[in-house]
């Protein structure tokens, strides 16, 4: 369903308002963002959420039922479907379709944010890995860069 035909890798990244790293994922391309986001979650559940921005991608009524359950609202922020397109009504939740100029979406930079940041560092810019594993442990350890430089300048 929906697989792509070429090799990579999607990162997927649970941030805090400010940008913090929370949780992240590493799977393959072939992989759709909302079951990727759900089996993240299913591994490292954070008690605290009450409620999640996402973008279009996971505009999914089997996540918003499964967050529904944990009692955690799903907010899709902006990137309403483009016009023409055909999707089952029980597939995806009610949508808008988007204005034509050009409009920030609030809460979306944040995510794009601290991946800016994590590319920063030389390991991340490009996966080099072998094992999504230890793709996954390098934006820990970049994120712990971060944080730490954040508190020495303090």
């Amino acid at each position: 369903m929906g697989e792509k035909k070429i090799k990579g890798r999607k990162r997927h990244i649970m941030v805090d308002t400010q940008g913090v790293l929370l949780t992240a994922r590493i799977d393959g391309a072939n992989e759709q963002d909302a079951e990727s986001f759900l089996k993240m979650f299913e591994e490292k559940p954070i008690n605290s959420i009450s409620m999640i921005w996402a973008d279009s991608a996971y505009r999914r009524t089997y996540l918003k039922e499964a967050l529904a359950d944990r009692k955690i609202e799903l907010s899709i922020v902006g990137g309403g479907l483009k016009e023409g397109f055909w999707i089952p009504k029980d597939k995806i939740m009610n949508f808008e379709i988007p204005q034509k100029k050009f409009q920030v979406q609030p809460r979306r930079w944040v995510v794009e944010r601290t991946f800016a940041w994590l590319n920063r560092n030389r390991r991340l810019s490009k996966d080099y890995e072998y094992l999504t594993d230890v793709s996954a442990s390098y934006l820990y350890l970049g994120m712990s860069r971060i944080l730490l430089r954040r508190l020495i300048k303090k």
